[in-house]
């Protein structure tokens, strides 16, 4: 409904028990941080007092130098999350008084020290391990061997290989036995493959790699510990597995155990770190001198009384000044931030708002007007009961489920509801057009009604558009836009004008005299012309051009010809919105055709279902996009300028 009122705090403490106030203002994600060195240099007599009562004699402002960096503690933290197996996540609770930082990087250091060698440890064991069961299944075939492992390595001027081929290679390797100077043994088969021991001479082991890699041959390792014939390995090798299964399983139960011991602990860790990360942002925007720090930032102005209990519970020895957003802003201390305030029916418009800009901190919120007047041109370009309720329901399970989709979710269902309300009005469901009585109008039947219903409405809207610019100009102090301009009351007025001698001269009526309403004209056109040296003569102000006054008439000139073709494309533009109505009911009309020439009554629902789903994803996104422009070309264009800044306060955050 409003942009909320803000007040600039200023706070000055001693630097002895910074973290504590900083957590605080951290805790409470009311302050908007802004950058406290310019604002020192104006207020440094405030901290040279303090100096100078702590006895110092000269008072040097600073900024904040002694950075840290997180990313070994943050890398560690991740690895220890990674072994425990739990997700993190923030919750401000866990941040007590009792729990510094400095505890929990100390905690943190300790339990990393004890669990990487553990895991470690799994890791080399479950690796062995996987070793140790590929040789065990890749021998279990090689009953032919009738040799030990040890004679096999025992030999002096021969070395060998044991691996598998794939049984479509097993032909190549036959192919191949007169170009390899080895010998070469089957030993085994398996389902899928193959298992050969192949002996050749040490010096041409170069060679007989080149052919074995050229037939895909994959070797099988042999673990160190493994000794004797193929029978004996496999007996070996089942009892070291089984050893190796038992020692896993203890790691993992003590890294378990640690995990049930310290994981909240390390929750903690984790809340702690985002704490800590935002105070060291804040820092970098501070300003410190020996003994005291300087911290600036903007505060909602209902949440003034909150934020400055919190900051005496922190350290009551801290210096609060506050100034509030327009008198700070005239000082040129520093522009306010824009936090919107809205009700939960018109809040998920803020994003589209926010698409086009933020409104600034003298201007007005826009979101309910463009809320309200944009579900009403979605639901009058997109009536219908049937597809609107689909709409509406699908907006719900994004709002509902879909975190990531929430905020438009919600536009879904408003601007839903909104098409299912004019669905009544034109008695459509579904693009029927003759099963609910229209409440109102069927539109294909009445078509120049609809048409210059829409042109009404859009007159209508960019009078009040005018309306809204007139008000930021008084809130800004503009009287040269918000009096003279031609988005001002000139503006407006002439526009009225306009439109009344149109109305008469295309209904015969008599409403303004056309000699009154030409004279009108011309006046009100030199007003917008001369507005800048009116204004500044009005307002006491020199120099009365910006620019040299031939250049500034001839600028004034093009844009009074720009003024008039504005208002006429900004005012015929909205006839789109009753040609999207007219195109609704048309389209749906050619899928039935479509259905009535399917010859059967599966064929004819088929494509009226097709018909329905094209209209609501193809047209429904189309009229998504032109109710946007309407609300930015034609209205925004008048009264927003959106140059302002978000309210983004300090808080904790996992990103």
């Amino acid at each position: 409904m409003a942009v909320e009122r803000m007040e600039l705090m200023t706070v000055a403490g001693p630097t002895d028990n910074i973290e504590e106030v900083l957590r605080s203002v951290v805790l409470l994600e009311k302050v908007h941080i802004e950058s406290s060195i310019k604002k020192a240099g104006e207020g440094s007599p405030t901290l040279c007092m303090l100096e100078e009562g702590e006895g110092e004699m000269e008072c040097d402002i600073r900024p904040y130098s002694e950075f840290e960096d997180f990313a070994e503690l943050e890398k560690k933290m991740t690895i220890i999350k990674g072994y425990f197996g739990i997700e993190f996540h923030v919750d401000k609770k866990l941040i007590t008084s009792e729990c510094t930082y400095k505890r929990c990087r100390q905690e943190l250091e300790w339990l990393y020290s004890k669990i990487e060698p553990l895991h470690k440890e799994v890791v080399d064991k479950e690796y062995r391990l996987a070793a140790l069961l590929e040789f065990k299944d890749s021998i279990k075939y090689t009953g032919a061997l009738d040799v030990t492992i040890e004679e096999l390595e025992q030999m002096k001027y021969f070395d060998f290989r044991i691996g598998t081929l794939s049984k479509e290679k097993r032909l190549k390797l036959k192919e191949s036995y007169d170009s390899i100077t080895a010998a070469i043994f089957h030993i085994g088969s398996s389902e899928k493959e193959e298992v050969y021991l192949a002996v050749y001479p040490d010096e041409i082991e170069e060679d007989t790699d080149k052919v074995l890699k050229s037939l895909n041959f994959h070797d099988i390792q042999i673990p160190p510990e493994i000794k004797g014939n193929p029978g004996q390995a496999i007996a070996a090798i089942d009892e070291t597995i089984a050893m190796l299964e038992g020692e896993i399983g203890s790691l993992k139960a003590e890294l378990e155990g640690f995990r049930e011991e310290y994981g909240e602990e390390l929750l903690k860790a984790y809340n702690m770190l985002l704490v800590q990360k935002q105070i060291e942002r804040m820092k970098r925007k501070m300003a410190f001198t020996e003994n005291f720090f300087f911290l600036t930032g903007w505060v909602p102005r209902n949440d003034k009384a909150l934020v400055l209990e919190s900051l005496e519970k922190a350290d009551e020895r801290v210096v609060v000044v506050w100034s509030r957003g327009s008198k700070a802003q005239s000082q040129s201390l520093t522009r306010p931030p824009t936090k919107l305030r809205n009700n939960w029916f018109i809040k998920p418009f803020e994003n589209l708002v926010k698409m086009y800009g933020v409104p600034s901190y003298d201007e007005l919120d826009p979101t309910t007007f463009l809320g309200i007047t944009y579900m009403l041109l979605f639901g009058a370009m997109f009536g219908d009961v049937g597809q609107g309720a689909v709409l509406f329901f699908t907006g719900l399970y994004l709002a509902l489920k879909v975190e990531k989709f929430k905020a438009y979710g919600s536009i879904l269902t408003r601007i839903g509801a909104s098409s299912a309300v004019f669905g009544f009005m034109y008695g459509s469901i579904f693009g029927f057009e003759h099963v609910l009585p229209a409440l109102l109008v069927r539109p294909i039947e009445n078509i120049n009604f609809v048409l210059v219903s829409s042109v009404v409405f859009g007159v209508i809207l960019l009078v009040m558009s005018f309306g809204y610019n007139i008000v930021n100009s008084i809130k800004q102090r503009n009287m040269k836009d918000g009096l003279f301009g031609r988005n001002g009351v000139t503006g407006l007025i002439f526009y009225i004008v306009l439109l009344v001698m149109i109305y008469q001269v295309l209904t015969s009526a008599d409403i303004l005299n056309v000699t009154v309403g030409v004279a009108m004209a011309v006046v009100l056109i030199a007003l917008m012309v001369v507005r800048e040296p009116l204004s500044n003569i009005i307002m006491k102000k020199r120099p009365l051009y910006h620019e040299s006054p031939s250049q500034y008439y001839i600028e004034s000139g093009f844009d009074i010809f720009e003024t008039l073709m504005s208002m006429a494309s900004n005012t015929i533009s909205f006839i789109r919105v009753g040609a999207f109505a007219l195109n609704h009911a048309g389209l749906f009309m050619a899928f039935l055709t479509m259905a009535s020439l399917m010859g059967s009554p599966a064929g004819s629902a088929i494509m009226i279902i097709i018909g329905n789903i094209v209209i609501i994803a193809l047209e429904g996104l189309i009229v998504f996009i032109q109710g946007l422009r309407l609300e930015y070309y034609e209205l925004f264009s008048k009264y927003f300028k959106g140059e302002g800044r978000e309210f983004d306060p300090v808080k904790m955050s996992a990103e």
